[in-house]
């Protein structure tokens, strides 16, 4: 094998070399992967006493493999978008989530879900933090993945699974807080008192799972609910809903709901705009949808989509995610970065997802987890630990080389293992100009000087 050139340090400003697994991508494309470089770009030469564990064929099918994958892509945009939050955002837990750390040092730590950082703040916010919100949603898809899997477990039980979509009229100018604040009190009216409780009797109604969708575009503001109805109708000797035993239960709904809204000040919402429907067979548009999301049927793709509102984009022409927003802050446009900090305040201290009281216990789940446990409560295990100093300049200078970090502590124990893994991220991020050391190791402190001789 022929040596390679002295490993290449990356001065802050300057452009970063690719991951294993970022190799082709163009923000990356001018510098050699340290993969495909050769094993003594990782961890030197065997005259130094390293390693040769890797080679280059090998570490070229790695990165085919993994350049396949958009996996990086996205958590490069998660991590963009949250370094420009670090500047931007007025929560000042936002501000240093992901970026300040909390102990003695950083890690770099790898488990069953990936690779992350650990010792660092994290806000625990699902509705401002693409980081956190990432984690958050990934968590609640499985708890609802788990709780539709548990309610249609038995096909002869008749049990059903219904979808509610409830919408408020808004104009461009409304208040974002004014919209929210109507929707979660019109929510509260229709699903409270003796009527629903009727309602809930009639119609096997086990509980709710509700989710509020939040867009904005050329009308202003809009907030939104949707709603995931379990049913059954066991005890009853009516049998299964009908479409139409919904059409005159949604007319119920939505006359309670336009009329809370109505009471709140605003226009009554369009009639158009409610929907209330069973979520059964290809005929169905959603289940539709449902049946082309994944492998595992209605229960994953229901997951899905319950849990995919907070990062996609706007339905409608015009309309657009806070993502969308921010991704206008980040060019630097001010009318957004005036939205941005109205849909912070607006959204914090809010949940995205809500059960309804007993419907957890009902399904089997586990008691429910707040979302900064969810942010900070992934089981890893320490790679490496990061030198304080350059974990400081990495984060100020270069904040792209961070998602670089975990795609390549990823790509590396995917190859060999963590043992060997770690050691080989250890001296990669060496050539990244990052000081750091296995965890198992402590940092050598300076030298006791020397005694002088005596002449």
């Amino acid at each position: 094998m022929a040596p390679s050139d002295p490993p290449r340090i990356i001065e802050p400003g300057s452009e970063l070399p690719s991951s294993p697994r970022l190799a082709g991508a163009s923000s990356f494309r001018n510098a050699p992967s340290p993969l495909s470089a050769g094993v003594s770009t990782l961890v030197g030469s065997a005259a130094d006493g390293a390693f040769a564990v890797s080679e280059p064929r090998a570490a070229r099918r790695l990165e085919n493999n993994a350049n396949s994958s958009s996996r990086d892509q996205r958590r490069a945009a998660r991590f963009g978008r949250r370094s420009a939050l670090w500047r931007a955002s007025l929560l000042p837990r936002l501000r240093k989530c992901g970026r300040t750390p909390i102990g003695s040092g950083v890690e770099i730590r790898h488990g069953e879900h990936g690779a992350g950082f650990g010792g660092v703040v994290t806000c625990g916010s699902v509705w401002a933090c693409p980081c956190c919100s990432g984690k958050i949603l990934a968590h609640r898809q499985d708890e609802i993945r788990g709780a539709v899997a548990a309610h249609l477990a038995d096909p002869a039980s008749g049990r059903q699974l219904a979808m509610a979509t409830l919408t408020i009229r808004h104009r461009k100018g409304d208040p974002l807080v004014v919209l929210w604040n109507a929707v979660s009190k019109a929510w509260a009216a229709v699903t409270s008192g003796k009527v629903w409780q009727r309602e809930r009797d009639a119609h096997g109604l086990t509980g709710w799972l509700r989710v509020v969708e939040v867009t904005q575009g050329e009308h202003g503001w809009h907030v939104h609910v949707h709603a995931l109805l379990f049913l059954d109708r066991a005890d009853t000797s009516a049998g299964q809903l009908t479409p139409g035993d919904l059409d005159v239960w949604q007319r119920a709904i939505v006359g309670r709901w336009a009329r809370a809204v109505e009471r709140l000040g605003l226009h009554a919402p369009l009639p158009r705009a409610q929907d209330l429907h069973l979520i059964q067979g290809d005929a169905d548009p959603l289940a539709g949808y449902f049946t082309k999301a994944a492998d595992n049927g209605i229960a994953q793709a229901v997951a899905l989509e319950f849990t995919r509102s907070a990062g996609k984009t706007g339905r409608t022409i015009g309309s657009r995610s806070p993502w969308g927003i921010l991704d206008g802050v980040m060019e630097r446009d001010l009318d957004d970065l005036r939205l941005w900090h109205e849909y912070e305040k607006g959204s914090r201290g809010r949940r995205q997802i809500t059960w309804s009281r007993g419907l957890r216990d009902a399904l089997g789940l586990a008691p429910e987890q707040a979302d900064d446990e969810v942010a900070e409560g992934q089981d890893r295990t320490p790679l490496c630990q990061i030198d304080g100093d350059s974990w400081r300049r990495t984060t100020w200078s270069t904040p792209a080389l961070l998602p670089v970090m975990l795609d390549t502590a990823e790509a590396l124990v995917e190859r060999h293992g963590a043992a060997v893994g770690a050691f080989e991220l250890v001296r990669w991020l060496g050539t990244m100009g990052v000081v750091a050391w296995l965890p198992y190791q402590t940092r050598d402190p300076d030298p006791p000087p020397q005694p002088q001789r005596s002449p």
